[in-house]
């Protein structure tokens, strides 16, 4: 999985690559491991390469936070964003 732009100040693409067909969801957390939003509620995809933006996030303070996949109760990735003000 990989984030761009990374920092970032306004909306995200997400890319992601699944070997296989997956049921799969994306949490953001905050540096302090604290859940934030769930951007991407369980969702199937088919395998091969995938870029999705994530728009709708909330307002959020500059600092660091992770991002983290995951399918059927196991984690795939997860990634960090920095997030700076405008």
């Amino acid at each position: 999985m990989s984030v761009f732009p990374n920092p970032a100040a306004g909306p995200v693409s997400v890319r992601l690559v699944l070997p296989e067909a997956r049921c799969i969801r994306l949490r953001l957390y905050d540096g302090l491991g604290r859940l934030v939003v769930v951007p991407l509620a369980p969702t199937p995809y088919p395998s091969g390469s995938t870029t999705f933006v994530l728009s709708s996030l909330p307002r959020l303070a500059a600092g660091l936070y992770f991002l983290v996949l995951d399918a059927d109760n196991q984690r795939l990735a997860t990634t960090q964003l920095v997030i700076v003000t405008e």
